[in-house]
């Protein structure tokens, strides 16, 4: 969930309009600031130093191909670092 509200929030100042837009509009667009996608990965990947088990309830939620790849890369670097993934069943 927090992925994709990243994705959805995500500010970008090349997309900011221009003047034109403020005039037609009456105020500019709205910025949302907060966590990015990177930030989000990095804490992922400080907390896993830490563990020696990564159990995985429920994978189904990793549909963005983009989000499924950076997940799998991240469980990857703990399964080299020595530790174990356990994936629930049903």
């Amino acid at each position: 969930m927090a992925y994709i509200e990243m994705q959805v929030t995500a500010s970008n100042p090349q997309d900011g309009g221009d003047e034109r837009d403020l005039e037609s509009h009456g105020e500019p667009p709205a910025v949302f600031t907060g966590r990015s996608v990177e930030r989000m990965f990095e804490v992922l990947e400080q907390d896993l130093r830490r563990a020696d088990l990564l159990r995985v309830l429920d994978a189904t939620w990793l549909t963005p191909d983009e989000l499924r790849h950076r997940v799998e890369a991240l469980v990857d670097r703990f399964r080299a670092r020595g530790g174990s993934v356990e994936y629930a069943t049903r």
